[in-house]
């Protein structure tokens, strides 16, 4: 046994978690909505998680026996992130962590097909794009187009031929891009020096 590590006498009025169903939980996780006291609750209650006489790791005849070093420190750390949770989320109530607004634009550089990427999505993040646009400013394009890809497949979420002078072709219904997908604007038929306006906007979430 760790030096650590000890048999304590039960007491009826001690709740004691198995260590197991912390360190290897069956149960999911979930989003919860709680209430101003209800944090307050829970925020003073996890003053006893952080006492290592709460978890069990062996129930014996007349004592218990509580985790061994490992164990613990393994505990202290879900036990700290559950108290920076319960300080408050990074995301607002609805969602948004950051706004995400990225230029794809550019003065065209020799002839052929415009086309740009957005920023692929990291790990960790959920982007949604609310409106995404992309114009000539210099001439009439030829086939057009908007598409949202995850590196395996992609999907037309716009499509012209030809692309009016001026006029953008838009997206203006949210897609939801998880980590690893991007947004791509394509005009055919530009020129050299062909001033293209094209971006995206939209909000990230942290996941």
């Amino acid at each position: 046994m760790d030096d650590y590590q000890e048999n304590l006498g039960y007491v009826q009025s001690r709740i004691l978690i198995e260590h197991d169903r912390v360190l290897t939980p069956t149960l999911p996780g979930c989003t919860i909505v709680l209430t101003g006291g209800q944090v307050e609750m829970l925020r003073n209650v996890a003053h006893y998680l952080s006492r290592r006489s709460t978890f069990v790791e062996k129930y014996n005849p007349i004592t218990y026996t509580t985790p061994d070093d490992e164990n613990w420190e393994n505990i202290l750390s879900i036990v700290a992130d559950l108290e920076e949770n319960l300080m408050g989320n990074e995301n607002t109530i609805f969602g948004v962590k950051e706004r995400w607004s990225e230029n794809l634009g550019e003065t065209k550089s020799g002839d052929g097909a415009f086309s740009k990427l957005s920023t692929v999505v990291p790990s960790g993040y959920i982007y949604v794009a609310q409106l995404i646009t992309v114009t000539n400013f210099t001439r009439a394009g030829g086939t057009s187009f908007i598409l949202v890809a995850d590196g395996t497949t992609s999907f037309y979420a716009e499509h012209i031929s030809p692309l009016p002078i001026y006029k953008p072709l838009t997206h203006d219904k949210e897609l939801v891009l998880m980590a690893g997908d991007w947004v791509q604007v394509v005009i055919n038929g530009c020129i050299n020096g062909d001033d293209i306006r094209a971006g995206v906007w939209g909000y990230k979430m942290l996941v």
